[in-house]
């Protein structure tokens, strides 16, 4: 129980920081630490026994800061590794969409409701049916902060034929 408080006060202390801490925007190669990113959870996805990939272009530069969107995609990444059962894959992607830059997490997990889409993301909740899976329920919430202080913004659909795409 004890480890368990130090790590909800620690994403506590994350999150106030990211609510009030300004970002950093620099001229960012965005597909380059996409792939950084994966490359870092391989082997976390190795022993989930989950398939781990980045696809598309090598490279997409665009405003960002570096550090906030990588916080804020490994969150993403946790939660994508959390929930995808063994032998389904967790992809994530770049692309250019315009004036701006999508990146996009799709895992093969159990997915959520339409009502567990409108909740996903504020502050401590959880899906009843994920509660025995670790977590404080803020790792989503301080990914919203972080990107929405650099001006981006964070989405939840269902990934067709299941799971989660998150862009």
């Amino acid at each position: 129980e004890g480890k368990r408080l130090a790590r909800v006060l620690d994403d506590l202390l994350d999150l106030a920081l990211a609510e009030h801490t300004a970002a950093d925007l620099r001229l960012t190669d965005i597909a380059e630490l996409a792939a950084d990113r994966v490359d870092a959870w391989l082997p976390v996805a190795g022993r989930e026994e989950v398939g781990l990939a980045y696809t598309g272009p090598s490279a997409i530069t665009g405003w960002a800061d570096p550090v906030a969107l990588s916080s804020a995609l490994d969150a993403v990444v946790d939660n994508a590794l959390k929930f995808t059962p063994q032998g389904s894959q967790v992809e994530v992607s770049a692309r250019a969409d315009g004036e701006t830059i999508a990146l996009t997490v799709a895992d093969g997990g159990p997915g959520l409701t339409e009502d567990e889409l409108a909740r996903i993301g504020d502050r401590f909740w959880r899906s009843n049916r994920h509660q025995n899976v670790s977590g404080s329920g803020l790792g989503l919430s301080i990914s919203r902060a972080l990107l929405t202080a650099g001006g981006a913004t964070i989405t939840y659909a269902p990934n067709e034929p299941r799971g989660l795409c998150v862009t």
